[in-house]
């Protein structure tokens, strides 16, 4: 049988309510994901982009952060009402997840959250 390793995908789900201005700043949402590929030796193809979806009197509100690397996408989504993101980091090539969640955990300092890491 081929080998068929297709790479590593890491998610995170974090509960970070006192980072909620964080979770709504476009411009940190923008430079993170900017900063990230070259963080874990990822080559970006495009840049960030960003959408705000916005249902006001909606607690779900927030961003919906994605750039598309060479080696597949990273995205973020945020709630900031909830003090909850969500991140998601495919790539066909193998990657330093801590090094991922050390640099995310230094940002948004969670106070819990749920991981995993599915090797493809």
């Amino acid at each position: 049988m081929k080998n068929l390793y297709l790479g590593k995908h890491l998610t995170l789900d974090a509960y970070c309510p006192n980072r909620r201005a964080d979770l709504q700043d476009p411009a940190l949402l923008y430079n993170l994901l900017e900063r990230l590929p070259e963080l874990v030796g990822m080559t970006s193809i495009t840049p960030p982009y960003l959408r705000k979806w916005l249902s006001a009197p909606n607690p779900d509100w927030g961003w919906s952060c994605f750039i598309l690397i060479a080696e597949s996408h990273i995205s973020i989504h945020t709630f900031p009402e909830q003090g909850k993101f969500c991140f998601d980091l495919f790539s066909c090539k193998e990657f330093d997840s801590q090094k991922i969640l050390d640099h995310l955990k230094e940002i948004f300092k969670w106070e819990d959250c749920k991981i995993h890491v599915l090797e493809r």
